[in-house]
C-alpha cells in the first residue's frame, strides 16, 4: 500500500470513515499498519486499554504489557483516555519513565496490596475509577469511587459512587451532587438519597427489603436492582416505587413473578431482565410505548415454571395471573398464551437467552426492529419465527444460535440483513430461501454446525465475511462470489485446490488436517492476511514462496512442511511473519535487508542450515525463535536501529553469543529460554535500555553448574542496566534466597497464579 498520493481530509470526514469501519477489524488492523496513519488509529481504536504486570509472548483479551504500552507510548505517540490497571502495574508504569500525565486511571484494589503502594499511585496518577478496601488519603481528584469498609468522610466533588457492606450506622453523608450511586445490603429505606441521582444501582444479599420508595429522585433516569433470588421478599415490580420518568430498568437475580405496574414508565427505553426464574408472566404486561430495548435472559439459572419437571412449550402472552392456562401434551405441561406477546412497535432490540422454549406466534408486528438476538433456546420454531419476522424491513442483524436447530431450509429472511448469525446448531443446508436477493447482507457466521458442502448454502453475491469453522466440509466451492473474508476448517481427506477460493479475498484463516496445498497462485492480488494452522496432521505445503502478493502483510503458518523447496520468500508488504514447521523441518535462512516494513519475526520449531543476522531488515523490531537447535550464527543485530524484543533460543544461547556484544541501544526486552550461558556472559552483554529480561531455566535444579550462572548472570544484569526494572524467572527459582535483595525486580514468570499475594513480596 502506498501514502504517496494519499490526501489530506478534514478530521471529520475521517473519523467518519473510522466509525463506519468500526466492525471490520481486519481492515482497521491492515491500514494501522500503514505508518501515516498508525498514530490516530491506535488513539481511534484503543481510548481505553488495559495494562498488566505481567508478562508472556500473547496478548490476552487486549492487554498491553508495561514495555509494550511504553514503546507504543513514545514511538507511536499513544496516549489512551483512560487505563484500567492495578496498583502493583502501576508502580512499574511509573518506575519505568514512561510518561503519564494527562491520562486517567481506572484501579482496582487488591487484598495483598499494601497500603505504601496504593499511596504512591493516589500521589503520582490522575485516578479516575477506584475501587477500594480500604481508607486512603484522596489527593487527586477521584471522580468514580467504589468504597469497602470507608472510615471517613466521602469526597465532596465525586460524579458516582458505590458503598459496599455498610451497617445503617455507618453510613457516612452522600455528596449532595452525586450522579451515580451504588448501594450493596444497606437499608435504603433508613436515608434520603440525594436529588441529584440519575442512576441508581441497588445490590442485596443480606439485608433484604420488601418494599422500595425512591420516587423523590426526581432525576432518575436509570435503576438496577440486584437481589437474592433464593431469600428476596419483593414479587413485583410495583413493589419498588420509582419515578414515572424512569428511562432504563434492570433486573438481576430476583424472585419477581410479574411486573405489575411497567406500563406507568411511560418513558422506559430499556428493560434488561436477568436470572429471574420465578418471573414466569415476563411476556404479559402491556409494555410502555417508548421501549427500544428488550432483554430476557438467563446466564446462571434456569426460568421455573410452577416447579413443573418439564415444560414443553413456553407461549407468550398478555393475560391475567389467573387466566394462564394449562395443558398436558407430549409428556409434559404447555403453558398456553398464544399470540399475545405484543411489545411495543417502537422496539428496536429483543434479547432472549437460555429459555426452554421460545413460541413465535405469527402475529409478531415489530416494524423497526433492528437487532434480534435468541440464544441457548431449546427448542425454536423457526418456521412461525420467520413467518412474523418476514415483515421486519428494519431488521438488520439477527443471532439464533445455539438452539438446535436442524432446519432453515425454505424460509423467508429479512430483506435488509446486515449480519446473520446461525453458528451453534444442527443445520446441514440453508436452501430455498431468499438470501441470493439480501443485497445488504455482508455477513454469515455459520461456524459449529453440520455443513458438509457449501453447495447446499444460498450464499449472496454481496456477502463479504463468511465464518464456516467446526463444520465438517467435504465439498467448497466459492469461486462464484465476492467474499474478502473467510474463515473456514476442511474434513481430513479433502482434496484441497485453491481455485475453491474467490479471487477477491483479503483475509483467509484456515484450519485444515494433513492436507496437501499447492503454491497459491497470483491471482489473489487483494490477498492482506493469511493464517494456516492444523491442530493434528501437519501441513504438507509444496513451497514457501509467497513473493507475488503486493498486499500481503500478515502471513502465519503454523505445523507446515515444505515439501519441494524450504527456500522463504515473502513480499515486500510483509509486516508481520510467523513460521511454525514440524520437528526437524530444516529451512534457508532468508534475505530480508530489503523488507523495509517487517516489524515481526517469529520462528518456531524450525531450523537452519545457516543463520546470517545480517541478512534481517534495519527495520525489524522483533525477532522470536523458539524450539531451536544448534545452528552456526554469523553476523550481529547491531544494524536494526528500532530492535526492541528479542527472544532466544537453546539453540544460540549456548556460552557467550557473540552477536549480544554489539546489540543496539533500542533492545528493551531480551528473553532467553533454556540456555547455558557462560559465566561472564553479563560482562559482554551490552543492552544500556534494557527493561525487561527474562530467563526461564526448566532444569536449573539439575545443573549446579547452570545454577551457579544464573545467580551470577541476574544481579550482575540488573547492577549493568540501569533500566533494568523486570526481570522474570521460573515461579520456583523466584522463592530462592540468593535473590532476596531483588525482591521488587525479580518476579515470577507465570505471575503467581496460584499465589498472586506474592507479588508485593
Amino acid at each position: 500500500m502506498t501514502t504517496a498520493t494519499l490526501p489530506t481530509l478534514p478530521m471529520e470526514i475521517i473519523e467518519n470513515i473510522l466509525f463506519y469501519l468500526m466492525d471490520d477489524d481486519d481492515t482497521l488492523d491492515y491500514l494501522q499498519t500503514v505508518p501515516e496513519l498508525t498514530s490516530m488509529l491506535l488513539n481511534y481504536r484503543r481510548p481505553t486499554v488495559k495494562v498488566t504486570k505481567t508478562w508472556t509472548w500473547s496478548h490476552p483479551g487486549g492487554e498491553l504489557f508495561i514495555e509494550d504500552f511504553h514503546h507504543q507510548q513514545s514511538h507511536l505517540n499513544y496516549r489512551p483516555k483512560l487505563i484500567e490497571s492495578d496498583f502493583i502495574s502501576v508502580c512499574q508504569l511509573l518506575d519505568s519513565g514512561v510518561d503519564l500525565k494527562g491520562i486517567k486511571f481506572k484501579i482496582e484494589a487488591l487484598p495483598y496490596n499494601t497500603t505504601e503502594q496504593m499511596q504512591r499511585v493516589l500521589d503520582n496518577v490522575e485516578v479516575y475509577d477506584l475501587s477500594i478496601d480500604r481508607t486512603v488519603e484522596l489527593k487527586s481528584q477521584v471522580n468514580h469511587l467504589t468504597a469497602f469498609k470507608w472510615t471517613k468522610a466521602f469526597p465532596s466533588d465525586l460524579d458516582s459512587l458505590k458503598i459496599d457492606h455498610y451497617l445503617p450506622m455507618a453510613m457516612y453523608p452522600i455528596p449532595p451532587t452525586l450522579v451515580k450511586l451504588g448501594l450493596f445490603d444497606a437499608q435504603v429505606n433508613n436515608y434520603v438519597l440525594p436529588i441529584s441521582v440519575t442512576e441508581l444501582e441497588i445490590c442485596e444479599t443480606q439485608n433484604l427489603h420488601s418494599s422500595m420508595d425512591f420516587t423523590y429522585l426526581c432525576n432518575l433516569n436509570s435503576f438496577k436492582f440486584k437481589s437474592n433470588v433464593e431469600r428476596g421478599y419483593m414479587k413485583h415490580l410495583s413493589d419498588i416505587q420509582l419515578p414515572q420518568t424512569i428511562e432504563k430498568l434492570a433486573l438481576n437475580c430476583t424472585k419477581m413473578v410479574s411486573l405489575n405496574g411497567i406500563e406507568a414508565y411511560a418513558k422506559l427505553c430499556e428493560l434488561t431482565v436477568i436470572d429471574c426464574p420465578d418471573l414466569i408472566l415476563f411476556f404479559t404486561p402491556e409494555f410502555p410505548p417508548s421501549l427500544t430495548l428488550l432483554e430476557f435472559s438467563f446466564k446462571c439459572c434456569q426460568q421455573r415454571l410452577f416447579n413443573r419437571n418439564r415444560v414443553v412449550f413456553q407461549i407468550p402472552g398478555r393475560s391475567p395471573f389467573g387466566e394462564v392456562k394449562f395443558m398436558y401434551a407430549n409428556g409434559g405441561f404447555v403453558l398456553v398464551v398464544e399470540h399475545e406477546f405484543k411489545p411495543p412497535p417502537s422496539l428496536k432490540t429483543l434479547i432472549l437467552r437460555n429459555h426452554k422454549e421460545i413460541y413465535f406466534g405469527p402475529k409478531l408486528n415489530l416494524p423497526n426492529l433492528q437487532t434480534l438476538v435468541l440464544e441457548k433456546i431449546f427448542k425454536l420454531n423457526c418456521g412461525r419465527l420467520f413467518s412474523g419476522l418476514s415483515v421486519c424491513d428494519k431488521l438488520n442483524r439477527l443471532t439464533l444460535t445455539d438452539s438446535s436447530i436442524d432446519c432453515i431450509d425454505d424460509v423467508k429472511f429479512p430483506k435488509n440483513l446486515y449480519k446473520l448469525d446461525l453458528s451453534g446448531n444442527l443445520l446441514s443446508s440453508i436452501r430455498n430461501t431468499n438470501l441470493y436477493q439480501a443485497k445488504n447482507l455482508r455477513v454469515m457466521e455459520l461456524g459449529r454446525n453440520r455443513f458438509t458442502g457449501t453447495n447446499n448454502i444460498d450464499i449472496p453475491k454481496n456477502l463479504q465475511r463468511l465464518n464456516l469453522y467446526d463444520n465438517e466440509l467435504r465439498l467448497c466451492h466459492l469461486q462464484g462470489t465476492n467474499l474478502t473474508k473467510i474463515d473456514i476448517a476442511l474434513s481430513a481427506g479433502v482434496e484441497f485446490n485453491w481455485e475453491m477460493f474467490p479471487t477477491t479475498l483479503m483475509y483467509v484463516t484456515m484450519l485444515v488436517n494433513g492436507h496437501y496445498l499447492k503454491q497459491m497462485p497470483n491471482t489473489f492480488q487483494s490477498l492482506r492476511k493469511l493464517f494456516i494452522q492444523s491442530w493434528y496432521q501437519p501441513i504438507r505445503i509444496q513451497n514457501l514462496n509467497f513473493a507475488e502478493f503486493p498486499n500481503l502483510y500478515y502471513l502465519d503458518l503454523c505445523s507446515v512442511q515444505p515439501q519441494e523447496s524450504n527456500d522463504i520468500q515473502l513480499p515486500q508488504s510483509i509486516v508481520n511473519f510467523l513460521l511454525r514447521c514440524t520437528t526437524g523441518t530444516v529451512c534457508q535462512w532468508p534475505d530480508l535487508r530489503s523488507y523495509d516494513r517487517l516489524k515481526t519475526l517469529t520462528f518456531e520449531t524450525v531450523d537452519f542450515d545457516d543463520v546470517d543476522l545480517d541478512k534481517l531488515p534495519p527495520g525489524l523490531e522483533e525477532l522470536k525463535m523458539t524450539s531451536f537447535n544448534d545452528s552456526p550464527v554469523r553476523g550481529s543485530v547491531e544494524h536494526l536501529l528500532n530492535f526492541r524484543v528479542l527472544d532466544l533460543p537453546h539453540g544460540l544461547t549456548k556460552g557467550l553469543p557473540p552477536f549480544l556484544i554489539t546489540s543496539p541501544k533500542s533492545l528493551t526486552v531480551l528473553k532467553m529460554d533454556y540456555n547455558n550461558l557462560a559465566p561472564n556472559c553479563a560482562d559482554y552483554i551490552n543492552c544500556p535500555n534494557l527493561q525487561l529480561l527474562s530467563v526461564y531455566r526448566n532444569s536449573l535444579r539439575h545443573s549446579y553448574a547452570g545454577r551457579e550462572s544464573l545467580l551470577k548472570f541476574i544481579p550482575e544484569m540488573i547492577a549493568k542496566c540501569p533500566k533494568l526494572r523486570r526481570v522474570f524467572v521460573s515461579d520456583e527459582d523466584v522463592e530462592d534466597f540468593a535473590f532476596e535483595q531483588f525482591r521488587d525486580i525479580i518476579k515470577p514468570l507465570l505471575g503467581y497464579i496460584t499465589h498472586p499475594e506474592r507479588w508485593p513480596r
